[in-house]
């Protein structure tokens, strides 16, 4: 790397091979790297640069639509948390298909496999979201206990409810079956709370079972829900 300490009229010289920029009040000047995108398509030691390349651009596309699906239900104010933290939770299940190569490697064919599920189990959307401590359940209900309990400040009631998710990783077709919500006043204890599971049509795919947890105030006799407390939560379970 070599500095560069004599510019005429303000403008930065241009080196073929080189790239040059300021640092530190001075202009710094080093050998260009990475790959360009010819590079990337005909370049055999890009190969696999290519695959993974290839493979996250799928996984990202799936993550979207597993979002548009669930998007009544998922945070707004950390949206960003919510995209990387799904994002990367996909690609290390993409692992679980061991029948396509590398770059060819599907989440249809991953979620096959009882080892995706099983990594699924417990996953929650909102990486800032509130939790639960333990949960039990069956084909007819849900019980979730809770410990501790961080609540927004203006928060006077959580709801719950159970979600029957099913989504297709080849269409991206799904389907929702919610139960009703359920409201609980704070700041008292929730301690154990059973919760009905909605059973809904077959549907072609992957199916879970999620819970969301919501934060609501009272105005007046309506429930008000705080959609950008950030506290919202949706879980596998």
């Amino acid at each position: 790397m070599a500095k560069i300490t004599l510019i005429e009229d303000g403008i930065l010289p241009k080196i073929e091979g080189f790239a040059i920029y300021p640092l530190d009040g001075q202009l710094i000047i080093r050998t260009q790297s990475g790959f360009t995108k010819k590079g990337l398509k005909n370049n055999p030691k890009y190969a696999n640069c290519k695959k993974n390349a290839s493979e996250f651009g799928r996984v990202s596309s799936v993550g979207k639509h597993l979002r548009l699906a669930l998007q009544d239900f998922l945070p707004r104010k950390n949206n960003l948390a919510v995209v990387n933290a799904l994002t990367k939770k996909l690609r290390a299940v993409l692992q679980c298909d061991t029948i396509s190569a590398r770059g060819e490697r599907l989440l249809s064919c991953a979620f096959a496999t009882s080892e995706a599920l099983d990594m699924m189990n417990g996953y929650a959307f909102n990486p800032d979201g509130i939790g639960y401590a333990k949960c039990i359940k069956d084909v007819k209900a849900v019980e979730l206990t809770f410990e501790t309990l961080a609540t927004p400040d203006m928060a006077s009631y959580l709801a719950l409810q159970t979600i029957e998710f099913g989504f297709n990783f080849q269409s991206m077709a799904h389907q929702l079956n919610c139960s009703d919500l359920r409201f609980f006043s704070l700041p008292n204890k929730l301690g154990t709370i059973r919760l009905p599971r909605e059973q809904g049509r077959v549907f072609e795919g992957t199916s879970f079972l999620l819970v969301a947890m919501i934060f609501y105030k009272k105005v007046g006799d309506s429930f008000v829900a705080l959609s950008e407390d950030g506290m919202n939560q949706l879980v596998i379970l």
